[in-house]
């Protein structure tokens, strides 16, 4: 099922090592700050995606109207329960509307061809199945961060029969 003890940093750096070129391109500088941290329960492929999501939505807001600098934070640390991830832009930010949008399936501030607008309610199913939390704290102007939060042994949750 693919699920396994899981590196948080390592998938952090799989990550970049699949969109960093893109970044790269873009003029994307990215900084990285890892706490130390005990192996997960989860599924690599799977939070390689989450990542991805948020990093490349991260991307899209430091390259609209508004954004205020092309530097991408991402961190890693422990909490009681487990490890966080952080993906930190300098992007646009969002207003209370939009922020309580963003997970809705289809829902989209790209223009029409630029985003499914799946991106972030994939992005929470898949933190959900890892029993996980993705938190956003977002003010135009500043930026986004999004924080997911992923207990250290979360089980594959068994398909309904």
């Amino acid at each position: 099922s693919g699920w396994r003890e899981t590196d948080l940093n390592a998938v952090l750096d799989d990550t970049l090592q699949l969109v960093g070129h893109q970044l790269r391109i873009d003029g994307i500088e990215v900084r990285c700050q890892y706490g130390e941290l005990p192996a997960i329960t989860g599924n690599p492929n799977e939070l390689q995606q989450v990542f991805t999501n948020l990093i490349l939505n991260a991307r899209d807001a430091m390259l609209s109207p508004g954004a205020t600098g092309k530097q991408l934070l991402i961190s890693t640390g422990r909490w009681e329960g487990g490890v966080w991830g952080r993906v930190q832009d300098q992007g646009c930010g969002m207003d209370e509307q939009v922020k309580e949008r963003i997970f809705e399936p289809f829902f989209t501030t790209k223009e029409v061809g630029k985003g499914t607008g799946l991106g972030l309610s994939v992005t929470s199913q898949l933190v959900a199945q890892h029993q996980g939390t993705v938190q956003v704290d977002s003010r135009p102007g500043v930026g986004t961060r999004f924080e997911v939060r992923l207990p250290l042994s979360a089980s594959p949750e068994e398909p309904a029969s």
